[in-house]
């Protein structure tokens, strides 16, 4: 399960994702024409059940994409800083970002699919459920794999962006079940280091 899965566990309640992520090849729009969506950009918070408090910054990452630091703060004061590098993807009336984890050595892993609705005050943010894609996988729906050695592995999807985006519009209650919103902090985004 990757940090930002854990962050995004901790941000609202272990209800919203079990299992690992789903990753796909490319993103699911051309990065070259991609514009970043100025209601997603700014300083979001979170505070889950657990007592940690969740800070989400996304800032310009030069023309195309937006940078995504997010710090959960233990109720000790431990902080765990993670970033991604994201695009946004217009579908109709639906919103995703395709999000690379910035890590050494996982750069090359693929992209995560995240679906959200920005409004003045809030940001909505769902995982896609990797139950629903491995089951579509299986039934042919959608091209891709599943390491059938353990019930936790990771989902690929290998079907074109075009192919995928369909995928996504035609099961979107299925594939997106959960949110989590954050609302907008009133303070700059803390500095973070890439």
């Amino acid at each position: 399960m990757t940090t930002l899965i854990r962050n995004l566990l901790s941000a609202a309640a272990v209800s919203l994702l079990t299992g690992c992520v789903v990753w796909m090849g490319q993103p699911l729009s051309d990065t070259g024409v991609a514009t970043i969506d100025e209601a997603l950009l700014g300083a979001w918070e979170n505070s889950d059940v657990d007592g940690d408090h969740v800070e989400l910054d996304v800032t310009r990452s030069g023309e195309h994409l937006v940078l995504i630091a997010l710090t959960t703060v233990k109720p000790d004061g431990g902080r765990n800083i993670a970033q991604y590098k994201a695009q946004t993807t217009v579908a109709g009336e639906r919103r995703y970002l395709s999000v690379m984890d910035m890590r050494p050595g996982r750069r090359e892993i693929g992209f995560m699919i995240v679906k959200y609705e920005a409004a003045p005050g809030a940001l909505a943010i769902a995982l896609i459920d990797e139950d629903a894609v491995k089951r579509a996988i299986r039934a042919g729906e959608i091209e891709g794999m599943v390491d059938a050695g353990s019930e936790f592995a990771d989902a690929t999807i290998e079907a074109p962006p075009g192919k995928l985006l369909a995928f996504l519009a035609g099961g979107d209650a299925a594939l997106f079940p959960k949110t989590i919103t954050f609302t907008r902090r009133e303070e700059p985004p803390a500095a973070t280091t890439p």
